[in-house]
């Protein structure tokens, strides 16, 4: 409140002609509001300040535009306002944003927004501090009063440090062999840090004995592609510069790629290249390689790296054969397989799996007619230009069979084709698979045994019991089962016994009284299919039991056993007439309802 005096004069009429001049001070107070600010509040406040976008800014940026956002603090407008930024060493502003001119009044707690373009030059990442000049006149009547103020700013610039990290390189198909051809390289960056990753070029310069295969040449730029690109395109080395200077002026032609033509941050950027490996040894080499690319900012970025191409030599086959006859004679027939590594690396992990053809033989089930055993061989490794031999087990099914599609015969013999299956690693941890195929020929055979045999001797009989089983693949002709023993023989004509079946059969002969061990052998005797005689036989011994005398008792055939047939057949005779009546009388009953219903 201020004070205030006021001076009054006034003249009192006492009358007659006389008067009273009296003079007085009077006291009075005046509000007067002050600005709503605390002390040290400046008049032009900071709202928010960095760079545009909140794009990150790193060394030797050009054009970076840093955003100001300013408050009037003063109970009435300003006008006449200008801004400059005083920039540390190493920074500086471009022309065009030297100094900002407002040209309208801001109001009375208004903001304005001011964006200063500047180059930062190579700068140690950290922060900064800028100063900001602010001259500006507040409209307090009249002419106004003319303030300036400085407010100080920080720059951030973040460091370039592990700002593209490298993925995973290597070999597309694989480890590759000495003097190879169009063998496909991949790199995989990914950008951590830069906003935004444009029209990337990888520059690679490649060491003695390797060319870039669609140019023939050591050195070239390769744009970025996709994994499922077939032909990456390629920039021969001398047209590299002339390329990435159009990419700055803008001037350059859309890339005919797959890939994006910008990367944000996080995303991986992928590069395949062919390359003719003509190097006499397996080792390791690297070839010099320079990414370049254009920032957010519009700045040309290079990121300078070493490659590594290493040969570690190639498996170019892996050999599956089957050592010994190919013929399948027999139920099990073990056989030899034979693994060979045709190549210059070692094969690691190498799984082989065998895998018999099934046919249908009805319409639900599958039955393979030749098994392995084992089915699944696993080498741990195999060296190059090495063999490994593994025995290995065919087992004929009798009861498989294969049939040719359409056909409606089945036939259990023939060429039996091997499904081989290969699963390894190469040297550089790579899965590999492919087929195969075998065949073995499943001649027709047939195979007799012996199964459930017994055998007794007794008070001079010999009694030998058993089933024939036929495990072969063909039908056994007039088979006969002959028993020898004591120089007597006896014999058992069973006939023809398919694939799969068997037959029972019972031979007695006739020996001394005494004997009480015998050797005995079993001839099976039988024709194929050429009619061709064959026979096979099996030799046991047989011990007797000891000979025990047997008494028979006759039933008397008195009186008393004729009465007592009598009554029994008498008996039969009254159940069968009451049966016969019975069903003659159910016989009636149905018949007389059965014209009833077809009356009605």
């Amino acid at each position: 409140t201020l004070p205030a005096y006021i001076n009054v004069t006034y003249r009192v009429d006492l009358g007659g002609g006389a008067y009273l001049t009296i003079k007085d001070v009077l006291k009075i107070g005046l509000d007067v509001e002050g600005f709503p600010l605390g002390n040290g509040t400046p008049r032009i406040g900071l709202v928010s300040w960095g760079w545009y976008n909140g794009y990150s800014v790193f060394p030797n940026t050009k054009g970076a535009i840093f955003s100001i956002t300013i408050s009037n603090n003063l109970p009435y407008s300003i006008s006449a306002a200008n801004f400059t930024l005083l920039l540390p060493d190493g920074f500086s502003l471009d022309t065009s944003t030297e100094k900002i001119v407002v040209g309208n009044p801001i109001q009375s707690y208004g903001t304005y927004t001011m964006q200063f373009k500047m180059n930062v030059g190579g700068v140690s990442p950290g922060n900064y501090t800028a100063l900001l000049l602010s001259d500006f006149i507040a409209n307090s009547g009249g002419p106004g009063v003319k303030y300036s103020e400085i407010t100080p700013i920080e720059l951030s610039i973040d460091n370039l440090t592990d700002s593209i990290e490298v993925l995973n390189w290597g070999w597309k198909e694989g480890s590759v062999d000495v003097f190879s051809y169009g063998a496909n390289y991949y790199i995989i960056f990914r950008n951590l840090k830069f906003d935004g990753v444009s029209n990337p070029v990888l520059y690679v310069s490649l060491p003695n004995g390797f060319l870039l295969s669609s140019t023939n040449t050591s050195a070239g730029g390769i744009l970025p592609s996709s994994p499922y690109t077939a032909t990456p395109q390629i920039i021969p080395g001398s047209e590299v510069q002339q390329y990435i200077q159009n990419l700055l002026s803008g001037t350059s032609q859309s890339s005919s790629s797959s890939a994006p033509s910008t990367y944000s941050k996080g995303s991986s950027i992928y590069f395949s290249f062919p390359l003719n490996v003509m190097v006499g040894a397996v080792g390791s080499y690297y070839a010099n390689a320079t990414l370049s690319f254009i920032d957010a900012w519009g700045t040309l970025r290079e990121y300078k790296l070493e490659i590594p191409l290493t040969v570690y030599g190639a498996i170019n086959y892996i050999d599956v054969r089957i050592i010994g006859d190919l013929n399948i004679m027999n139920r099990y027939t073990n056989l030899t397989l034979e693994i060979t590594n045709h190549g210059s690396s070692p094969a690691y992990n190498v799984y082989i799996s065998l895998s018999p053809p099934s046919s249908l033989v009805s319409s639900q089930t599958s039955n393979t007619i030749l098994l392995a055993s084992p089915s699944t061989l696993y080498i741990a490794k195999l060296d190059a230009n090495m063999t490994e031999r593994v025995p290995v087990t065919f087992v004929y099914n009798p009861l498989g069979a294969q049939s040719i599609s359409g056909a409606t015969a089945i036939i259990n013999y023939g060429v039996v084709p091997i499904q081989v299956s290969i699963q390894y690693k190469d040297a550089g941890g790579i899965q590999h698979s492919f087929n195969n195929q075998i065949a073995l020929a499943i001649e027709p055979f047939i195979k007799l045994s012996l199964t459930q045999v017994s055998s007794s001797l007794s008070n001079g009989t010999l009694r030998v019991n058993g089933l024939v089983v036929n495990y072969g693949s063909q039908t056994a002709y007039r088979v006969t089962v002959e028993v020898e023993a004591s120089n007597a023989s006896s014999s058992y004509f069973i006939g023809d016994i398919d694939s799969g079946s068997q037959t029972a059969f019972s031979v007695q002969l006739s020996v001394p009284s005494d004997a009480r061990k015998e050797n005995v052998t079993v001839i099976l005797t039988y024709y194929n299919n050429y009619n061709e005689l064959k026979r096979e036989s099996i030799s046991f011994e047989v011990v007797g039991q000891p000979s025990q005398n047997i008494t028979q008792t006759q039933l008397p055939q008195g009186t008393a056993g004729l009465a007592e047939i009598r009554v029994a057949l008498a008996m039969v005779a009254v159940f069968l007439l009451l049966t016969g009546v019975l069903i003659y009388r159910m016989y009636r009953s149905h018949s007389r309802k059965l014209r009833e219903m077809i009356e009605k």
